[in-house]
């Protein structure tokens, strides 16, 4: 009996000792099943979490907060003023920008050694004031003797005025012979250019006649060395005269081009237009054949190779430019 009694308290005992482990391993079990299955949740609700942390709060300072516009770069003057280039402030409407700059004056004289320096172009190329006026001046026939004031570019309607004159004597010049003598100037700079004859009214050159062209010689610089400087002007028409010594300058239509020719006559000889210059060596007897097409100017220049020739004395004298 008394063993059959220990046996069972064994019994009781062993059976106590198993409840009680396993009474404390089931909370630990439970507790490591736990983060398993929140992992779990969470990979399933990937994605909703996030929506859910940024869901907007609640209330009436986050709904403003909700609804305030998001901020826009500073676009004020400061801000366009460095994030475009700098440009020059443009002319209003019907107006014309300033140009205040000039070229460097250019000696210019008359064969009887008259003469003045004066600035032909401003630097984009417009005329210098009173420039036109001045060079009128110095364009006169050498019958005219000269004035005590520069004229008066405004048009007077005087009976004995011929057409362009602005006073007895004294023609326009065209605008474009001062772009063309400065252009002559800048290629041989310090040398005086000369004018040999400018405006003729009773000569039969058109250009002439309405202070269109001019003939000048550069002082210390070749008459073909000039005249091949003149055929580089566009819209302009050169004349070589070799043995006159000078070179025709006159100004043509836009989109004429380039017009050249050569005349090969002496001082007080007729006109003797040729090709070529110095003269072939096969011309036929010594004498100068004529060029074809070379004539492009429309006055034949003969009392200017005269005067040229014997000097302003004797071109006062002769008074070639009288009709």
């Amino acid at each position: 009996m008394t063993h059959w009694l220990s046996t069972q308290v064994r019994t009781l005992g062993a059976l106590a000792g198993l409840a009680l482990l396993l009474g404390l391993s089931a909370p630990a079990s439970a507790r490591e099943a736990r983060p398993a299955r929140g992992a779990e949740a969470g990979k399933k609700n990937h994605g909703k979490g996030k929506r859910t942390a940024q869901a907007a709060p609640k209330g009436k300072k986050a709904q403003e907060k909700k609804r305030a516009p998001a901020a826009k770069p500073h676009r004020g003057k400061t801000a366009q003023a460095y994030a475009q280039p700098s440009r020059r402030a443009q002319p209003a409407q019907g107006s014309e920008e300033k140009d205040d700059c000039l070229r460097d004056p250019v000696e210019i004289s008359r064969l009887s050694g008259e003469g003045m320096k004066l600035s032909l172009t401003r630097c984009k190329g417009k005329p210098a004031d009173q420039a036109v006026e001045r060079l009128s001046v110095l364009m006169r026939p050498y019958s005219v003797a000269k004035p005590t004031s520069l004229p008066s570019l405004t048009p007077k309607q005087d009976k004995g005025l011929r057409e362009g004159e602005l006073s007895p004597g004294i023609h326009a010049a065209d605008p474009g012979l001062l772009s063309r003598l400065q252009a002559i100037a800048s290629e041989f700079p310090g040398h005086t250019i000369t004018v040999v004859s400018g405006y003729r009214p009773g000569g039969t050159g058109a250009y002439h006649r309405h202070g269109k062209a001019i003939d000048v010689r550069v002082e210390g610089v070749k008459t073909e060395t000039l005249a091949t400087f003149c055929r580089s002007l566009l819209d302009t028409g050169c004349g070589y005269y070799p043995n006159g010594g000078f070179v025709h300058v006159d100004v043509r239509p836009k989109g004429t081009g380039h017009v050249y020719w050569i005349d090969a006559a002496g001082p007080g000889e007729p006109s003797q237009f040729v090709s070529s210059w110095p003269p072939r060596k096969d011309d036929e007897d010594g004498k100068v054949k004529s060029g074809k097409g070379a004539p492009k100017d429309d006055t034949s220049h003969g009392d200017v190779k005269k005067k040229a020739g014997h000097g302003a004395a004797r071109a006062d004298r002769d008074h070639e430019d009288d009709e």
